[in-house]
């Protein structure tokens, strides 16, 4: 039992209570009880209790008594003082954040308690949140120094709780497939609580169904039996768009953005998460519940684990390999064998090592976790590992990307690397995908996870470390299988979203995006048919980040003057901690507030704090996504915004948004404000079919090559990019 002491005669032992499960991100307060060992902790010896890496449970403070999060340490010798502190990163990973105790004046004997209070409410506060995530065994990490010698030894058995999700707060619905053959339509309907963890215990009550497009054989009425339900092939009388749509008497309504239904195409959207990790290395759970996560709670076609190579030991290496080889299933899932090249961003950075086969070696850039339970092959620096990947002649991908470290793009291997990672739970990285373009790279574009919560394929922000919601990868491959995939992912014939599941159908001189062309300096025509969650607002044509053509679904100068919107963005600098803290407020002048919502805050710890008819206040952090307002305000053109965050503070005449939009740089990457009249709502589509011309003669090459790929913009902030298509001339 988690209550109770398990006495270890070396370094003591500890109990925390309450010890039932815990909801996620529920408010409350623990008490860890830690008993003395029989040798006693010296003065100058410490304790360290550490979280882990991932979790996102509230950071404690021990300066306002009355304040939420508050934490007390208490010991029961008198003469002993015990000074607490929390470092971020100071203990070893994945167990990195901790509170540490360091005893002072006496030293503490056999039998002496120390009792740690989170979530202290005696002086009024609400206690502390508790991690936002589900995870079996969410353990405190208790690791003692009795004799000051700074070598710390861990309790054999630490105090642990069990996060469960929270209450049924809304319904999620995906899809997937086309009612094809190869690719069956599926549905899953499931219910979330507000943080995103997926209910599997039943709930009460009937779902009501509706559907238009296609006739079909989905049920009018049904039951969440288990927290879900899935209908594995739904058959379709004809091709079309399926819309589905289903509701709840308790958790409201949702959408299935769209299904669409076209059983003799010969290329299949298939979604997933090729990136993210699990408990064994620096993430939540094990492997394998991440992968069932992947395939029965997020609806994924395909996956991949991406751990830290140099937390993964040889054992864990084949479990990696086992799965790969148990779980895929030809016609139904996918898992990709992997690995993450974990480099620094001098020698390589990041990259994700995709293998077509399981079998293959794992080629670490350090085994500094995993020494002594690893055989170590050359893989360092990142040229090195180009070398004996293409000396070994087997099938694999590597994928550059922005996580905790950056990847070098001035290290890089057109053989290898055939696609970039623009976005993941990190944040939005367009200036990287961008950055590759213009380097002259002819590669293509994956978005995913990078998750560590054990929810791939449906990764949620959070309250922590992460900034966003998930991405996922949409490959166009001719069957479901791993080599058709593998060589799709290869031939660029992907795109990525920032979650949403955007169906795109988009060809240049009727070749597929990712594709190469060989063109005069003329015109070049191109078609999209973007069919989105929500109603598309804007599609642009960039070449490496220049716009070179845009469609509008409502052109500025027919907006109203009275709805306004102001959205921010960017990124404090490349590496870690880029985060920008855009907490602030504004005042409206000579005007009134009629409605204010949110735009694209990514988790409820976001988002608008209070509003009145004279202002609005709100916490945000963005890093390279967006987060916004939109106020509705009760005269048109009339009075000013004064804006007030700590990257930027301005005042905005509203009657000059009439006009155009006024952009205010931050700084940083990519940091800025905008202030806009907001596209509405009504009369925006959510399915748009663009055709148009560019000529190419008015756009310059990158070595003799133009790379043009498509943006898509949903009014709730999302979006999606097509891998380019590369036009020499």
């Amino acid at each position: 039992m988690a209550g109770k002491h398990s006495v270890d005669l070396e370094t003591g032992s500890a109990s925390i209570l309450p010890s039932y499960p815990v909801r996620a991100g529920c408010w409350g307060t623990w008490t860890i009880k830690y008993l003395i060992p029989s040798g006693g902790i010296d003065d100058g010896g410490s304790i360290r209790v550490a979280f882990r890496f991932a979790s996102d449970w509230a950071i404690p403070q021990m300066n306002d008594p009355s304040g939420d999060h508050y934490l007390t340490v208490l010991c029961s010798r008198s003469e002993t003082q015990l000074v607490s502190s929390w470092r971020a990163r100071a203990h070893i990973r994945p167990y990195q954040p901790h509170l540490f105790i360091e005893v002072l004046d006496a030293p503490l004997e056999s039998g002496d308690e120390i009792i740690i209070v989170y979530g202290d409410c005696s002086h009024g506060g609400r206690g502390t949140r508790a991690q936002t995530f589900v995870q079996e065994k969410f353990d405190f990490q208790i690791v003692v120094d009795s004799l000051g010698t700074g070598v710390y030894n861990s309790l054999t058995k630490n105090p642990h709780l069990k996060i469960v999700p929270n209450e049924p707060h809304h319904l999620v619905a995906l899809a997937t497939g086309d009612g094809s053959t190869i690719h069956p339509a599926r549905v899953l309907v499931r219910g979330e609580d507000i943080w995103g963890n997926a209910i599997k215990e039943s709930i009460t009550g009937t779902v009501s169904l509706k559907t238009s497009g296609p006739e079909n054989n989905l049920p009018e009425k049904f039951e969440l039996n288990d927290g879900s339900r899935l209908f594995p092939n739904v058959s379709c009388k004809s091709d079309g768009v399926l819309r589905i749509s289903v509701e709840h008497p308790l958790l409201g309504s949702a959408e299935v953005g769209s299904l669409v239904i076209n059983r003799a195409c010969k290329l299949h959207r298939f979604w997933g998460d090729l990136h993210g990790q699990s408990g064994e290395t620096v993430g939540t759970n094990n492997a394998e519940q991440y992968f069932h996560y992947a395939r029965d709670m997020a609806l994924c076609d395909f996956a991949g684990h991406q751990g830290n190579d140099f937390q993964i030991t040889d054992a864990f290496w084949k479990e990696i390999n086992r799965l790969a080889l148990d779980l895929t299933s030809e016609g139904e899932f996918i898992v990709f064998p992997g690995y993450e090249w974990s480099g620094l961003t001098p020698v390589g950075g990041d990259r994700n090592v995709l293998f077509l086969d399981e079998g293959q070696p794992i080629r670490r850039s350090s085994t500094v976790l995993v020494k002594g339970q690893s055989e170590q092959l050359v893989g360092t620096p990142l040229r090195e590992l180009y070398k004996e990947i293409k000396k070994s002649d087997k099938e694999c991908i590597l994928i550059p990307h922005i996580g905790g470290r950056r990847a070098n793009l001035e290290i890089f291997d057109p053989e290898l690397e055939p696609v970039v990672e623009v976005h993941s739970c990190w944040g939005t990285f367009e200036w990287f995908y961008h950055d590759a373009l213009r380097r002259g790279y002819c590669v293509g574009v994956v978005a995913n996870s990078d998750g560590h919560k054990g929810r791939p394929g449906a990764e949620h922000a959070g309250a922590g470390k992460f900034g966003v919601f998930g991405g996922l990868t949409c490959i166009l491959a001719e069957n479901f299988d791993r080599a058709s995939l593998f060589t799709a992912l290869k031939s660029r014939h992907c795109y990525g979203t920032s979650g949403p599941r955007i169906a795109l159908h988009a060809e240049m001189e009727g070749k597929s995006m990712g594709s190469d062309l060989s063109l005069n300096s003329g015109l070049v025509s191109f078609s999209v048919n973007a069919i989105g969650t929500a109603p598309i607002e804007r599609i642009d044509l960039l070449k490496a980040g220049q716009c070179v053509d845009s469609w509008e679904g409502c052109p500025y100068e027919e907006r109203s003057g009275n709805l306004i919107r102001i959205r921010w963005t960017g990124a404090r600098i490349l590496n870690r901690n880029r985060a920008t803290d855009w907490n602030g407020s504004l005042r409206i002048i000579k005007n009134q507030i009629l409605s204010v919502d949110g735009f694209a805050f990514d988790s409820p710890s976001e988002g608008i704090q209070e509003w009145n008819a004279e202002g609005v206040r709100w916490k945000s952090i963005t890093t390279g996504d967006e987060d916004g307002l939109i106020l509705t305000l009760e005269k048109a053109d009339v009075g000013s915004i004064n804006y007030d965050t700590g990257p930027v503070s301005c005042q905005i005449a509203i009657y000059e948004l009439k006009k155009d939009s006024i952009v205010k740089d931050a700084g940083g990457v990519g940091q800025e404000v905008v202030f806009e009249l907001a596209p509405p709502n009504e009369g925006l589509s959510r399915e748009v079919t663009w055709q148009s011309q560019v000529s190419l003669r008015e756009i310059e090459a990158i070595d003799g090559v133009i790379p043009l790929h498509l943006r898509i913009l949903q009014v709730d902030g999302h979006r999606a990019w097509t891998s380019p298509w590369f036009i020499q001339l």
